[in-house]
């Protein structure tokens, strides 16, 4: 048994689907400005998940942090 949304269910879920898509995208970016900022800064390459950011403090550490 299939169920179809509404046209108007469909048209909200089709331009929330195009949103989310865009987010990604400036969320990749950003994320990237991160890492190069960071890499820029102290030469370590926190996208390797090897490494913890505390973002408030400014401090890096090997390993993941609690």
């Amino acid at each position: 048994m299939k169920q179809h949304l509404t046209l108007t269910s469909l048209k909200q879920v089709q331009e929330l689907a195009v949103l989310s898509k865009h987010y990604e995208a400036m969320l990749q970016t950003i994320q990237a400005s991160l890492v190069k900022v960071v890499q820029d800064d102290t030469g370590i390459d926190v996208s390797s998940g090897e490494w913890h950011l505390d973002t408030d403090t400014g401090a890096i550490e090997h390993g993941t942090a609690d």
